[in-house]
């Protein structure tokens, strides 16, 4: 199952951005944005919502679906 961060990397490259221009709309270096889409460091709510508008997508679309359901 893939985590957060390879699911807003996929997204983004859909979207044909490059981190470096996310993270300067998300006000962040680029190396803080890399360690998301790395899972070193965990988004925020805040950088969540905030991402999801940059990228055009629901927040719904960023987050990995739920294992319980399954």
């Amino acid at each position: 199952m893939k985590n957060i961060g390879q699911i807003i990397r996929e997204i983004r490259q859909l979207k044909r951005k490059s981190q470096n221009e996310v993270a300067f709309e998300m006000e962040m270096s680029q190396a803080a944005y890399s360690k998301i889409e790395r899972g070193k460091t965990e988004i925020k709510a805040s950088q969540l919502y905030k991402l999801a508008d940059i990228l055009h997508v629901s927040i719904h679309d960023l987050l990995p679906p739920d294992r319980s359901l399954i």
